[in-house]
């Protein structure tokens, strides 16, 4: 089963992906985790450039896409057996996140449809990477994923002593994204999992715990 879990830096993915690849090895499954984009290699070279400001913020949501795309189709060429030889792969991030936070850019509903059809076309028809079988959506609002990313640790893609790159700066960014992620979640039917309950998050168990019900 392929897995993607997706949506903000500061939302708790890879906390999730790992603590998920825990559990299910308890549950004697084998289990294969990815990460994207993948900064340490070239394929990921536009994209940590396009996050570090050098191509300015016009990058049309097309542009932003191929960034993203390529680096997933170089890697995809690493997982042929992968997906035959685990019970499950995780990935934090796919697809889904060029889904999420290209989609704002685009303000008519029949452009926004457009672009998602085209990307779709291009990454899982013309480079024909792997479709997931589940996408869990991890729901925080913008306001707390900020805050959490700026407890972070330092980030090795993120140059100058830099705490956020170009989307996570954008408070108009994030909130817009979130919106268009919102009817992203709903046309493709993806798993929303709501992280924060009267405005607060809950704990990394529970979430993981709920998260576990969707998948087995």
């Amino acid at each position: 089963m392929f897995i993607v879990i997706d949506w903000l830096d500061g939302s708790g993915k890879w906390t999730q992906v790992k603590l998920l690849e825990e559990n299910l090895k308890k549950l004697g499954k084998k289990v294969k985790v990815l990460d994207y984009p993948r900064y340490w290699e070239k394929s990921a070279f536009f994209v940590e450039k396009y996050l570090n400001w050098w191509y300015g913020k016009n990058i049309t949501a097309k542009q932003a896409s191929i960034f993203y795309a390529l680096d997933r189709f170089d890697d995809s060429f690493n997982l042929q057996d992968d997906f035959t030889s685990y019970d499950y792969v995780i990935s934090n991030r796919y697809v889904s996140a060029n889904m999420i936070h290209q989609t704002w850019k685009i303000s008519s509903e029949s452009d926004r449809n457009e672009f998602l059809e085209w990307l779709y076309d291009l990454e899982f028809n013309i480079f024909g990477i792997r479709k997931p079988d589940k996408v869990i959506f991890l729901n925080v609002t913008p306001e707390t994923s900020q805050k959490l990313v700026l407890k972070k640790s330092d980030r090795e893609y993120l140059k100058d002593g830099k705490k956020m790159d170009l989307h996570e700066e954008d408070k108009n960014h994030l909130t817009n994204a979130y919106n268009a992620a919102m009817q992203v979640v709903k046309k493709y039917d993806w798993t929303k999992i709501d992280c924060e309950k009267e405005g607060e998050m809950r704990s990394i168990e529970e979430i993981n715990n709920e998260i576990l019900k969707h998948i087995l």
